[in-house]
């Protein structure tokens, strides 16, 4: 079993770079078009596989208990005006069975109003 390890850590490593690129051409295109400052993270989870999402920032002195949590809502604005819009943005990606490309296994996208009051 240790003989697998660097494999195994190799294609782990591959595969996070390639997610981070892949959340970087992601970044880019929303900034261009419908927010702006935004970044995605890329990261391995437990299983092996890429995780690609949005984080909203907190501050260091998150006082108002804010967390991070699995997929929060990009704001979707491109003025200085309060949001009105989120979207939520999730990537599970893996390689294919050869390792030679990038698959998106999983992914979910969600259209959602910032506004309780006014619902989809």
């Amino acid at each position: 079993m240790l003989r697998n390890r660097p494999r195994i850590d190799f294609f782990s490593t591959l595969l996070e770079q390639e997610a981070r690129r892949f959340a970087a051409e992601i970044t880019g295109l929303l900034n261009n078009t419908v927010t702006n400052g935004i970044h995605l993270s890329a990261r391995i989870d437990e299983r092996g596989r890429a995780l690609v999402r949005y984080e909203r920032p907190i501050s260091d002195d998150a006082s108002d208990g804010a967390k991070r949590s699995s997929g929060d809502l990009i704001p979707l604005t491109i003025s200085k005006k309060p949001e009105r819009f989120g979207l939520r943005v999730y990537h599970t990606l893996t390689f294919d069975e050869e390792c030679k490309y990038l698959r998106n296994s999983q992914s979910s996208f969600v259209l959602a109003t910032t506004d309780r009051a006014c619902p989809l």
